[in-house]
Formats: C-alpha cells, sequence, structure tokens
C-alpha cells in the first residue's frame, strides 16, 4: 500500500510541476470589508483515460478574509494532493483595480504564492503567480462572468521526469461564470492551462490543442459568513 501511494504521488507531483496553474482561479472580485468565506472546489487539466476524456478530480477548501471592500485575502489547502502525500498550499490577495461602468470591465489583479512538498522524497516547489481578471456583474451587481490571464513563474532550471525546464512564464487563458446567492456562491470555470508548452512524453496523456497545454475545467462553492 505504501508502494502503491509513493508510485501515485510520483505521478500527482508530474501533474503538478508540469501543469502547475492547475487549480481554479482564485477570488476574481473582492468580497466585503469583514466579510468571511470557506470554499471548496473540484476539478483539474483534462486528461486521456481508459478511452474517456477526464479532469484530474484535485480538490482543495479554503479560507478568505475582506480587508476592505477593495482587498480580499486568502488561503488554499490542496485535500487530493494530501492525500498521496503532496502538501500543497497557497496564500493570496486580490486587489480591485478598476471599477465596472456599464459595458465597462470591471479589472481585478491577484498576487499569489504556490507551494508544493513531496513528503516521499522531500522534493519542495515554489510557484509565484500573478493574474489579471475582467469580470461584468448583472442581476443587480450580484452574479458576474468573468474572464482572465494567470501567470505561473517557474523557478527550476527541471520540470517533470527530470526534463530541462525552458519555459520559465506559464500563462493559462480562462473564463468562468459565478452564480451569487445570499449565503452560498458557485462558479464554473473553463482553462486553457499553458498553451505554449510541450505535453507529450510526460506521464499522462493530457488532452490539449495539438501537442500543446491541455484544457481544465472546475466547480467550486462559497460559504458566506
Amino acid at each position: 500500500m505504501k508502494k502503491y501511494i509513493e508510485v501515485t504521488s510520483v505521478f500527482l507531483l508530474a501533474v503538478l510541476f508540469f501543469f502547475s496553474s492547475c487549480s481554479t482561479t482564485r477570488y476574481v472580485v473582492p468580497i466585503k470589508k469583514g466579510e468571511q468565506r470557506i470554499t471548496a472546489n473540484i476539478g483539474g487539466p483534462l486528461i486521456h483515460y481508459s478511452g474517456l476524456i477526464i479532469p484530474v478530480p484535485l480538490t482543495a477548501v479554503g479560507y478568505a478574509y475582506g480587508v476592505n471592500d477593495h482587498l480580499t485575502a486568502y488561503g488554499n489547502f490542496h485535500t487530493t494532493a494530501l492525500a498521496f502525500g503532496v502538501f500543497e498550499l497557497d496564500a493570496g490577495v486580490v486587489q480591485n483595480i478598476i471599477e465596472q461602468k456599464k459595458c465597462q470591465p470591471g479589472i481585478s489583479v491577484n498576487g499569489v504564492a504556490n507551494a508544493m512538498l513531496d513528503k516521499w522524497k522531500s522534493e519542495f516547489r515554489f510557484y509565484p503567480e500573478v493574474d489579471v481578471n475582467a469580470y461584468w456583474h448583472y442581476r443587480n451587481k450580484q452574479s458576474f462572468v468573468y474572464t482572465g490571464i494567470s501567470n505561473w513563474f517557474e523557478l527550476q532550471s527541471t520540470g517533470a521526469n527530470d526534463r530541462k525546464q525552458t519555459a520559465h512564464l506559464l500563462p493559462s487563458i480562462y473564463a468562468g461564470h459565478t452564480f451569487c446567492r445570499n449565503k452560498i456562491d458557485y462558479s464554473l470555470e473553463a482553462k486553457w492551462i499553458a498553451p505554449f508548452t510541450y505535453n507529450k512524453d510526460i506521464v499522462v496523456d493530457y488532452a490539449g490543442a495539438g501537442n500543446s497545454g491541455t484544457f481544465g475545467i472546475y466547480f467550486s462553492l462559497s460559504k458566506k459568513f
């Protein structure tokens, strides 16, 4: 059993290290000052498995706090990774830059620190991240649609399977919709992960556009307090 978990851990690390920006986009719109939220999400990059195309079922739980009406701080603990001996955490903030005005979208920016540690090999990875988001509210400024670009910075010289890491900026493009209710918000997001990164000869068969990148699907919910 231990050997199985170690092998699965290596597999999971390869998935995480190759397409590092596998988690859903975090907060796009800052929450209200003093508001708290607990979040949960599931989803990941699409892979070919047993003749099907399925998302890797990565899960995470998190907490967010409204520092003020324009700035929110948050953190996430990645539970699927933990189950296989990979400790993965992220912490960041989202800052509103431009308020939405009629057809003009609101603009926000995320700054995130992502850290991963493999229990079995004590292998550590750290990824800084900067996201730029555009969003449009509707329904009395509650629910909203959004799009944006996530930029992960690769600081290591080697990637999955000890391959030489030539790309040190890993962008991803995403679009999603957040349904806002009185106590719980629901979000559905699609992401084009690392569109300029070669995706063959790794450990899994990614469902990408040709030989580059992969696509991801994510669902999340957020409980308000």
